[in-house]
């Protein structure tokens, strides 16, 4: 039979302190992905064939609503980002990221590119 009691969330047990050093070694990861892939699709997911087909996902999704705007939260190097503009041309896109070195690369990418 199953259990029905209510259940307490399963939120971190750190103390607030100790959750922001996580946080910093989370950020040192991403920041260290972007110094050692740049704007190369390797910098936040290692595998290419699936990495298509999760643009391919984010596309036909996007294309079910409307997209004057669209917000890329999380946009890494810009990777997807880039393959989202050219998807969607006219539309007004902003990519959001927490490390500032992944936000460099997508901004090093993006001056080297068609894309502006």
């Amino acid at each position: 039979m199953a259990n029905t009691a209510k259940r307490k969330s399963s939120r971190s047990k750190a103390p607030p302190n100790e959750a922001f050093g996580m946080l910093g070694d989370i950020k040192a990861f991403w920041d260290s992905q972007a110094k050692e892939h740049g704007g190369s699709d390797l910098a936040t997911n290692p595998d290419t064939h699936y990495r298509s087909l999760e643009i391919e996902s984010i596309v036909r999704a996007i294309s079910a609503m409307k997209h004057d705007t669209i917000l890329d939260v999380g946009c890494g190097n810009g990777f997807t980002t880039k393959a989202i503009a050219k998807a969607f041309p006219v539309a007004d896109i902003t990519g959001v990221d927490f490390s500032h070195a992944m936000f460099g690369a997508l901004l090093f990418s993006m001056a080297s590119s068609s894309i502006a």
